[in-house]
Parts: C-alpha cells; sequence; structure tokens
C-alpha cells in the first residue's frame, strides 16, 4: 500500500462538534481519475451532517497525489478532517464461501474501527 497522511488539510469549519468517530470512503481510481465522484461525495456529506459538522469536505483528485496510470483502490478515513487515505493497485477478487450469520451489529455508516465484523 502507498498512503500519506495530511494534517490539517480540508479542516471542518463547525468547531463545536464533539464526536469521536472515523468513517471510510473507497473510491476507485482509474488514470489519475477518482470514479463515481458525485455518489461518493453525497455519501461523506450525510455521513459528516448525521455526525453534526456542517461544512462540506470535499473530496478533489488533487489532494491525493493519484497515479496517473492504471486502476487503483483508495481508502479515505475521515472525521473533521481527512485523518489518513492509502491507495493499493485495484485487483479482482474471488469469493467461494459464504455463511449467513446472526448479528446485532448496526452498520449504517462505513466505520474505520471494523472489529466486530472482521
Amino acid at each position: 500500500m502507498i498512503g500519506g497522511k495530511i494534517n490539517n488539510l480540508l479542516k471542518a469549519k463547525d468547531s463545536t462538534s464533539k464526536a469521536n468517530y472515523t468513517c471510510f470512503e473507497t473510491i476507485k481510481v482509474k488514470d489519475g481519475k477518482l470514479l463515481n465522484l458525485t455518489y461518493h461525495q453525497k455519501r461523506v456529506n450525510y455521513t459528516r451532517s448525521f455526525f453534526g459538522f456542517k461544512d462540506i469536505l470535499e473530496l478533489k483528485e488533487d489532494t491525493f497525489n493519484l497515479p496517473q496510470y492504471g486502476e487503483f483502490r483508495l481508502r479515505i478515513d475521515y472525521a473533521k478532517e481527512i485523518k489518513n487515505f492509502q491507495y493499493a493497485i485495484l485487483r479482482d477478487r474471488y469469493f467461494e464461501d459464504f455463511r449467513i450469520v446472526n448479528s446485532d451489529i448496526e452498520y449504517e455508516f462505513k466505520y474505520s474501527n471494523r472489529d466486530k465484523i472482521n
């Protein structure tokens, strides 16, 4: 994985929120372009507004120093601001085994802490 920390970048204007969470968004990157960005931006905005942040955390291609050739998966961890990002070469994954399990996990948002579902 190739990654980088962003410190004090894209700070939220609403400093009154005390939300203590980190969520993530995973976006496909092709030849330096973030795909389906409108959809991903909408989900990030919805998640952040639920936790009390009123400003927009704008996802922009130049923020992430993206590779200009090939297909990658970009993972962005965020809360009030972007906490971390990393990208990896996009590879096809094949699943053969599936199980139905009972669980009390609420997963409305894509939380970075996935201990209960891993």
